[in-house]
C-alpha cells in the first residue's frame, strides 16, 4: 500500500509541476518593505508564467549599492534596477535593456521628493540646518544623489556639518515613514513610491509636505543577460509590453500599481555631467507616455 501511495504522490507531482523553456532568477532593488515588494512582484511573476513558457523567480538584492555585485556573485539572469544602477549596468554588466515601468500616473519617470513633517515648519534649505535627514541609499539618484546635489547647489558642501545627523533607511518607504513617525525631520525618496503610499495611507498626505521636487529620472528598468537562450529576452519583452492590451494584463497591472510597461531604451539610462560639480547623477527630460 505504501508503495502505491508513493507512486501516486510522484505522479501527482509530475502532473502538477509546470515545465518552462527557461527559469529566470531576477533581482529586485529594495524599493519598499521587502515583504510588500515580494507580494507585489508575485503578481507579475504569475502573469508572466501564465502567458509564456518562462519561469520567474524574483529575489531581493541586498541593497542598491550592492546591486551590480549581487548580480555577478549570485549569477542572476536579470534585475529590475533603479535609474542610477540602470546606468551603471551598461558599463559593468553584459545586459540587454528589456522594459521600463510606466507608473500609474502615466509616466515612465519619477522625481526625487525632499519632504518634511508639517509640524516641523521646515520650508527651505536654510531651515534644514542642524536637523536630522533620512536618505535612502548612496546609490540612489532620488534618495541621495539629487538631495546632495541640491544642497551643494545652495552652497552646502558638507552635509556632515550642516545636518545634526543623517542616516540611510535602505528603502524609499522607510525614509517616508521615518519622517512621518518623526524619527527624522527631513527625508528624500522617489516620487512614485511616495505617491503610491499616499494613495493608500492618508496620514502621508495629511502630515507630510513636499519641499523640493527634482526633474524627471527614468523609472525602474528590467535588464537581462545577453547570453540567455535565443528568443527568451524578446518573449519576455513581448509579454510585458503587451500586458495593457488584455483584461488579465490590465488587472495584473492595476494590482501591481502600474499603468503599463514600455520597451526600454538604453539611451535613457545615462550618467549626465555632474550638475553639482561633484555628484554624478542621472537625468532625463520629462516625458509623458
Amino acid at each position: 500500500m505504501k508503495k502505491y501511495l508513493l507512486a501516486a504522490a510522484f505522479i501527482l507531482l509530475i502532473i502538477s509541476s509546470t515545465s518552462y523553456a527557461m527559469d529566470l532568477t531576477i533581482g529586485l532593488v529594495p524599493e519598499q518593505n521587502i515583504f510588500e515588494q515580494v507580494k507585489k512582484y508575485k503578481i507579475l511573476e504569475a502573469y508572466i508564467e501564465k502567458n509564456s513558457d518562462i519561469g520567474i523567480n524574483f529575489t531581493i538584492l541586498s541593497k542598491h549599492g550592492r546591486s551590480i555585485n549581487d548580480f555577478k556573485e549570485r549569477n542572476l539572469d536579470g534585475a529590475f534596477l533603479c535609474s542610477l544602477i540602470g546606468a551603471k549596468a551598461k558599463h559593468e554588466l553584459e545586459v540587454e535593456y528589456i522594459a521600463s515601468i510606466v507608473n500609474s500616473d502615466g509616466r515612465a519617470t519619477s522625481r526625487s521628493y525632499i519632504f518634511s513633517h508639517r509640524d516641523s515648519r521646515i520650508e527651505n534649505v536654510e531651515q534644514m540646518r542642524y536637523r536630522i535627514m533620512a536618505f535612502v541609499d548612496r546609490a540612489t539618484a532620488t534618495g541621495y544623489a539629487f538631495p546632495v546635489a541640491y544642497m551643494r547647489d545652495h552652497g552646502i558642501n558638507d552635509i556632515n556639518i550642516y545636518f545634526k545627523d543623517y542616516f540611510f533607511t535602505g528603502s524609499h518607504d522607510a525614509a517616508i515613514f521615518a519622517v512621518l513617525n518623526k524619527e527624522a525631520d527631513i527625508g528624500a525618496a522617489k516620487s512614485s513610491v511616495y505617491n503610491m503610499l499616499a494613495r493608500k495611507d492618508d496620514r502621508i498626505r495629511k502630515n507630510l509636505k513636499i519641499i523640493v521636487e527634482s526633474d524627471e529620472f527614468p523609472s525602474n528598468v528590467l535588464v537581462l543577460r545577453k547570453d540567455l537562450l535565443q528568443g527568451i529576452s524578446e518573449r519576455l519583452r513581448s509579454v510585458l509590453v503587451n500586458m495593457d492590451k488584455n483584461s488579465d494584463g490590465k488587472e495584473a497591472l492595476r494590482r501591481f500599481d502600474a499603468m503599463k510597461f514600455i520597451e526600454a531604451r538604453e539611451s535613457d539610462y545615462h550618467a549626465e555631467p555632474d550638475i553639482s560639480k561633484k555628484v554624478e547623477i542621472i537625468s532625463l527630460p520629462a516625458q509623458q507616455f
